[in-house]
């Protein structure tokens, strides 16, 4: 059987979870440097964290392709 087309359904499906999480989250931290209401350390930590689910997203998309 012919694994590539499952790894690469995979891996895109993991790198357009993480665009759209990282679309997100650059929206957010726009609105964090214009908007002082919405500067606090809640916010901070929910783009740390949303930043961190891009990055392993990314990894996990990786990992596929190194199979291929």
């Amino acid at each position: 059987m012919n694994w590539a087309p499952i790894l690469i359904g995979i891996t895109i499906i993991c790198y357009t979870f993480a665009a759209y999480v990282f679309l997100a989250q650059v929206m957010n931290i726009y609105r964090w440097i214009t908007d002082w209401n919405y500067r606090s350390e809640d916010n901070f930590f929910i783009v740390l964290q949303s930043l961190c689910i891009t990055i392993v997203l990314v990894i996990i998309g990786s990992v596929p392709l190194c199979y291929i």
